[in-house]
């Protein structure tokens, strides 16, 4: 069982990454992130996994 600080930094991130997908879709840009170590862009569009 994680630690309820764990479980709500990890609950902030996913809000944020939410955010960040809506921001990215409002202006129009795509997002930075990191996959299997690389780092790529991705459209706000476009559904991603951890």
């Amino acid at each position: 069982m994680l630690p309820s600080a764990v479980i709500g930094a990890l609950q902030a991130l996913q809000r944020a990454a939410i955010r960040a997908r809506q921001v990215a879709q409002q202006a129009g840009t795509d997002l930075i992130v990191v996959r299997s170590g690389q780092v790529v862009r991705v459209s706000p569009q476009q559904q991603t996994t951890p």
